[in-house]
This record gives C-alpha cells, sequence and structure tokens, in this order.
C-alpha cells in the first residue's frame, strides 16, 4: 500500500500548470515514462536482442524525495530566489516530501533526480549498453553486463542519497518480462497475464 497525496480546488490547479510547464523540458532519450508519445511497449522494445539484462528500482523513490532536496534544485539549479523557490516547493511537496498523487509529480521528480540518471546513462553508453527509464524502474541490455557496470550503478544511486533495490539480472534464454511487456529475442508481446484479460474480455 502507498500513500497518495492529491491535491484539490486551487492548489490542484496550480499544480496542473506547473505540470504542463515542466513536461516542456526537453528530456533526455532514455526517459520512457513520464513521456508523451512513449508506452511499455517502447519501454521493452528498446531491449530487443539483448544477451543480458539488469533491472533495479529506486526503494521509496518519491518519499526519498524530501521537501530539502526540492527547494535545492529550484535555488541551485534554476536559479530561482529563495522565497520563489520555497513557494514553489511548499505547492509541490507534502509531508516534507514530493507529493505522490499529484499531477506535476512524475515529470517534476525526474527533473530533481536528472544529474543522477544522466550519470547511470553515461556510465552504460560507455560500456556500449541500452539503457531506458519508466519512472523510477531502470532496465540495462547489452551484450555482456560487467559486474563493475552493476557496481557503479548502485554506488551512483547511493552517492545521490537514495537506495536500490535488490538488482535482478537475466538472459535471453528465456523471455524477459520488462515493466509488462515481454522482450523474447528479436520480438516483444504481452505478458500472458494481459493475454488471458483480453480472451476473458473477449467472451464477455
Amino acid at each position: 500500500l502507498r500513500s497518495l497525496a492529491y491535491p484539490e480546488g486551487k492548489l490542484r490547479v496550480i499544480n496542473e500548470k506547473l505540470a504542463y510547464q515542466f513536461r516542456k523540458i526537453q528530456l533526455p532519450p532514455y526517459v520512457m515514462s513520464p513521456r508523451k508519445g512513449r508506452g511499455q511497449r517502447d519501454n521493452a522494445a528498446a531491449h530487443v536482442n539483448g544477451e543480458q539484462f539488469l533491472q533495479l528500482d529506486i526503494r521509496k523513490f518519491y518519499p526519498s524525495i524530501e521537501r530539502e532536496r526540492v527547494a535545492r534544485f529550484f535555488r541551485d539549479e534554476c536559479g530561482i530566489t529563495v522565497d520563489v523557490a520555497g513557494m514553489l516547493t511548499g505547492f509541490l511537496t507534502v509531508d516534507d516530501a514530493i507529493a505522490f498523487g499529484a499531477p506535476a509529480t512524475p515529470v517534476f521528480a525526474l527533473l530533481v533526480c536528472r544529474a543522477m540518471f544522466d550519470e547511470i546513462y553515461e556510465l552504460c553508453r560507455i560500456h556500449d549498453l541500452t539503457m531506458t527509464l519508466w519512472v523510477d524502474d531502470l532496465t540495462v541490455s547489452g551484450e555482456v553486463i560487467p559486474g563493475s557496470v552493476v557496481a557503479g550503478i548502485r554506488a551512483i544511486v547511493a552517492r545521490h542519497g537514495f537506495e536500490s533495490h535488490k538488482v535482478v539480472r537475466k538472459t535471453s534464454s528465456r523471455p524477459v518480462d520488462i515493466t509488462g511487456v515481454l522482450v523474447d529475442r528479436a520480438e516483444v508481446r504481452p505478458v500472458n497475464s494481459v493475454n488471458l484479460r483480453v480472451r476473458d474480455l473477449e467472451r464477455e
């Protein structure tokens, strides 16, 4: 279970306007969500023909983006004055953390943590690996994923003040589930549970 925070009334209007402005910022190529026109299938398709796969997600991603981290982002990275940075921080956080459930949160969380994800992407690029990001779920694929890359990714995550869940490593010997879509060598297809739901709907 996760605690959600939905802004209401004027606060929701402000949050939606901020989300609209944040979405104007160009996102790096590895971002699949939140991104208009990209879906789970695109995220999986980026890893077609991979031989080895690594999957990692960040523990308590949204709750770990605390109020001070948000304020620091506005002040230091955006160059916004302290008073305005404080006001914007108040619009986007609740109970000392980013508001999980608010319209602006998915894209704003990415912007706040972009330096970390960019660092991981550069590490993967140096080793000729493909990396995609679905919210806080990282997927890396390639011919060989060295142990040094795994250790490097975890070190980057820790240095930026986050914790990573256990790393899952897989190979192409079996279809790999990437955000609900199976990568089976050179093709992508829905996981079986999706096929069963479609079949049930057709029967109804």
